[in-house]
């Protein structure tokens, strides 16, 4: 018969721990980043004036980042640029997309005025 051994139980490393801590930190701040770009293409589509004022407001991020000349900063700076670059494009998307359902509505409406016009189809009754 086999005698079993008794293998302590050791803690982790505390490097592991950092680890787990700052992928946790990492997941929380991706988020909130995924979180703060939703918003401010919200704002951006909303108004003109709303999509000036946050493109200012990033400009004048981005200048202080620029700035400060570190590294991080740098990283920093590239992401401010990357958003800014995104809503500057939002608007005109939205308004394309405005465009467009407006052009949709007016033909479905089209249609509608078009079959009025026509009259009931075969086989159905008049009024």
């Amino acid at each position: 018969m086999q005698e079993r051994i008794s293998v302590p139980q050791v803690a982790p490393p505390a490097e592991d721990d950092n680890r787990q801590m700052f992928a946790t930190v990492d997941a929380q701040m991706q988020a909130t980043l995924a979180l703060s770009r939703a918003t401010l293409c919200a704002l951006a589509a909303l108004s003109p004036m709303l999509s000036s004022v946050t493109d200012a407001a990033l400009e004048d991020e981005a200048a202080a980042l620029a700035s400060q000349g570190v590294s991080t900063s740098q990283r920093a700076l590239d992401i401010v640029e990357g958003i800014r670059a995104k809503l500057q494009r939002t608007p005109a998307e939205a308004r394309a997309a405005l465009v467009l359902e407006r052009a949709l509505l007016e033909a479905a409406g089209a249609l509608q005025d078009s079959e009025n016009l026509v009259g009931p189809k075969a086989g159905q009754p008049r009024d």
